[in-house]
């Protein structure tokens, strides 16, 4: 009895004799601070410790990317390679839309003009978009509930491919007999930026999921920019702006496709095929768009 007290008593002076490093086999102990009076078997720990361990159990990174579901569901295996498909799906289509649209600006001379006089509807439509955007971004049942998350994209979609058909109907117009090619240009373009991007998205070992805000921030900056750019109207500015705009949605079209493709600190999940399609679809379209911007003010 005497023996096994004299086991439990530990000297101060016995922790400088062994510096305790831990032998083979044997993990490495870290000692705390603990009441002297509290018998053994019933130690409680200090309370910053508690707070620690709780926060290391909810520490985990939340794969939602913009918002929370009650019937949240994580994709794994053959679920994520159908999410995939099921949006880039609906991205072709929005964007044989728009190629309808431009289409319609080049063979209907008709619709041409209409586009070129009523200057004030490419305004409208922008503006509309913009709102649509934003309401299926900042109140997710839109995105989520069908069938008002089609409607939405489809109304979405006519106002965007009624901006590029637009900015095609200019090309048309200012150059009459090379307007056709300068947009098959910056068709051709844009394809090899999009297939060349979405290649290194899913090869690349990087996780840019992690820069949202640094794109929102810039794409902020840029807006202003752009503003300013609209009230001082110089060609070296406007390629200045187009250029930067190609860098940034190409940033962009990185992002969203990692964040489609899942495996990453933030992703999509089942509910967010709307989101999905529709970032991608505002990627590729405006990086046409700003592609085809370089090569007019190239050409002026």
């Amino acid at each position: 009895m005497i023996e096994n007290q004299k086991d439990d008593q530990i000297s101060p002076s016995d922790f400088w004799k062994h510096p305790g490093e831990p032998q083979k086999g044997q993990k490495e102990l870290k000692y705390m601070a603990t009441k002297i009076s509290e018998p053994r078997g019933s130690v409680q720990y200090p309370q910053h410790v508690q707070v620690a361990i709780e926060d290391d159990s909810s520490s985990q990174n939340d794969s939602r990317w913009y918002a929370k579901n009650e019937t949240y569901k994580q994709l794994i295996g053959n679920e994520r390679t159908g999410f995939i498909k099921k949006v880039y799906s609906i991205m072709i289509i929005q964007l044989f839309i728009t190629m309808l649209m431009c289409l319609a600006s080049y063979l209907l001379l008709d619709y041409r003009a209409f586009q070129l006089q009523h200057s004030g509807l490419a305004y409208l439509a922008l503006g509309v978009s913009i709102f649509v955007e934003l309401l299926l971004l900042c109140i997710p049942k839109f995105a989520w509930k069908v069938p008002y998350n089609y409607i939405l994209l489809f109304i979405f979609t006519f106002c965007e491919g009624y901006l590029i058909s637009n900015l095609c109907s200019y090309v048309f117009d200012r150059f009459s007999e090379n307007g056709g090619f300068i947009v098959l240009m910056a068709t051709s373009f844009s394809l090899a930026v999009v297939i060349g991007l979405t290649l290194y998205a899913c090869k690349t070992k990087s996780d840019f999921t992690t820069k949202g805000a640094l794109l929102f921030m810039c794409i902020t900056s840029l807006l202003l920019f752009g503003i300013m750019a609209g009230f001082y109207y110089q060609n070296v500015i406007n390629l200045l702006y187009s250029l930067i705009c190609c860098l940034l949605f190409g940033a962009y079209l990185i992002y969203d496709t990692q964040l489609i493709l899942g495996g990453n600190t933030h992703q999509l999940s089942i509910d967010d095929y709307i989101i999905g399609s529709m970032i991608i679809y505002i990627d590729i379209v405006y990086l046409f768009a700003h592609i085809l911007m370089v090569l007019i003010a190239c050409l002026r």
